[in-house]
């Protein structure tokens, strides 16, 4: 639709309205008292009348709005709006987007759109007014019309690369799942966190670009990002921070089948954990390691980390971890026809299980198999 053909419609659509066929509150003809009857300048004391209506008639309309009486609450705003109007675009702007935020969040579409449409109007008019332009932006951002919003933010760039626009810029392409722009963006700001030497902000953007490529499946920009994040941390001295993104590097390693670098990370996770009693996370590290040893069949490895495993789980006193690693302990038993250290560890398995009583099923029929098999060399001795 062209430039033209919009106003073409909004300007009958006006009509409509002001001829009564269409009714839209921001667009009326019943004179409003506080507003001169012909077209001149606001005086100072006109205009202090106007803006001590309008805080009244908001607080008004809060009031009715509490209350669940929603219609009269917005009658009252959109008198409202009609005086902003006469103070001019930017105060008018701005309440369109509070106003409308109230819209959205009590579920009025109706309401929605007749803001909607008003700013719309006003976007049609505008030239090259930075200030206007922004607080579009910050409106249909407001009334959660995106793709406006990102049309004006990109558009105030164009005055000047500040943050807030920025970040503001990245968290609406972020609610579209556009993350191909959204990365593009925080990239621009780590360059500027960079630029200013801000560290602090620095681990902020790149954490949200670890995010990003994390939901984007792009494990190798992901590590790159991390890997920087892990740098930008210990700098920091951010330990408790260390630990999480370490052992997500070690996932990602482990996505491009880097075993060497994933057992690393893990390893690395471990350490800083373990130095900060996160637990937890201590013990997710070395599972993930142990788990890592035995899927690449590497099983003396693997035991060796499990029984590190052991002594985590009991130093945060988790039961179900601790029964967890016996049975996967006795399978690398069974798996090396260590059948007397597969069935000792399988009983200690299924002391935790009948105290948590949970999976008692499963240990009394490995004990049972362990036993046959036994029975069965001892009898080919």
């Amino acid at each position: 639709m062209t430039r033209q053909l919009k106003i073409l419609i909004i300007a009958i659509t006006t009509g409509l309205w002001n001829l009564g066929v269409l009714a839209s509150p921001l667009e009326t003809t019943i004179p409003e008292p506080l507003i001169p009857t012909i077209d001149r300048p606001l005086t100072s004391f006109e205009r202090y009348r106007i803006n001590k209506t309008i805080l009244e008639l908001d607080s008004q309309a809060q009031a009715k709005l509490a209350e669940n009486l929603g219609d009269q609450a917005f009658e009252l705003w959109y008198r409202e709006l009609r005086l902003q109007r006469a103070l001019g675009l930017l105060p008018e702007i701005n309440a369109l987007g509070r106003i409308g935020a109230i819209a959205w969040s009590e579920n009025r579409p109706d309401e929605v759109k007749i803001i909607n449409d008003r700013l719309e109007a006003i976007a049609l008019e505008l030239k090259d007014e930075p200030e206007l332009i922004l607080a579009l932006a910050q409106a249909y951002q407001e009334i959660r019309n995106l793709e406006q919003a990102i049309a004006f933010y990109e558009k105030s760039l164009t005055y000047g690369r500040q943050k807030q626009i920025l970040t503001n810029l990245a968290d609406l392409y972020l609610a579209r799942f556009d993350y191909a722009n959204a990365a593009k963006v925080y990239e621009e700001l780590l360059g500027i966190a960079r630029v200013e030497a801000d560290v602090w902000q620095q681990s902020i953007y790149l954490q949200q670009l670890a995010e990003i490529y994390n939901e984007a499946s792009q494990p190798e920009n992901a590590l790159i990002v991390k890997q920087q994040l892990a740098e930008t941390y210990k700098q920091n001295e951010q330990y408790s921070e260390l630990g999480m993104v370490l052992l997500s590097l070690g996932a990602d390693y482990q996505a491009i089948d880097a075993i060497t670098e994933a057992s690393e990370s893990y390893q690395a996770a471990f350490e800083v954990a373990w130095s900060q009693e996160q637990y937890g996370l201590a013990a997710e590290a070395k599972l993930n390691l142990a788990n890592l040893y035995y899927g690449a069949e590497e099983l003396e490895t693997a035991l060796s980390v499990y029984r590190e495993l052991l002594t985590v789980y009991e130093k945060s006193y988790n039961l179900y971890g601790l029964m967890n690693t016996y049975a996967q302990i006795g399978k690398i038993y069974t798996a090396q026809n260590k059948y007397q250290e597969a069935l000792m560890t399988f009983e200690k398995g299924l002391e935790l299980a009948e105290s948590l009583n949970y999976e008692q099923a499963y240990f009394n029929s490995q004990i049972e198999q362990i036993r046959a098999k036994i029975s069965e060399q001892d009898g080919k001795i």
